[in-house]
């Protein structure tokens, strides 16, 4: 048994690297055959974030075998890189990729549901991110993470699984100090 599952594996690997990466969007949810970058491109909101993760060779190391990230909309990007503004696109996304690993957690990628239930995460920089739901007058739900013990918040507008993990893209850059 453990054989044939094995070989499937490898087979899936194989068809998923040869050919291109297919993303499927359900609601809020999404899911990509390919990396992490091919993922973020696909949401059309987060194309420095996307850029970003390249320089973060956590995310490259193959010894990673899963992980979450907490990656900004450009929105949000565009409020806390003001100051970097008039300078390359090199540089903000150099800016980009140090604030990015304080929102990586490794391990298992891990769905909000699990997020939930954990209440508290520790990133690969040792800072706790801190998960919440709110239920709302109007029947939403919104679920928000920060960096304890900061109290800025940012809201999960969508998830995105991988074959790597699990990306939840927010609405809100979260500070490191």
């Amino acid at each position: 048994m453990r054989i044939i599952l094995t070989l499937l594996l490898a087979a899936c690997t194989q068809i998923f690297a040869a050919t291109p990466p297919q993303i499927k969007s359900v609601g809020t949810h999404a899911i990509c055959t390919g990396t992490y970058e091919d993922a973020l491109r696909s949401t059309g909101i987060t194309t420095l974030s996307a850029e970003a993760i390249q320089q973060i060779p956590a995310l490259q190391d193959a010894q990673l075998t899963g992980c979450t990230l907490f990656v900004p909309t450009d929105d949000a990007w565009k409020k806390v890189l003001i100051g970097v503004e008039n300078n390359s696109p090199e540089k903000k996304i150099t800016a980009a990729a140090k604030i990015l690993h304080y929102s990586i957690v490794p391990g298992k990628g891990l769905t909000r549901t699990q997020l939930l239930k954990k209440a508290v995460v520790q990133s690969i920089m040792g800072k706790f991110i801190v998960t919440t739901s709110t239920h709302n007058p109007d029947g939403t739900v919104t679920d928000t993470v920060r960096i304890k013990p900061l109290t800025t918040t940012a809201t999960i507008v969508h998830t995105i699984f991988c074959p790597k993990g699990v990306i939840h893209i927010i609405d809100t850059v979260l500070p490191t100090n």
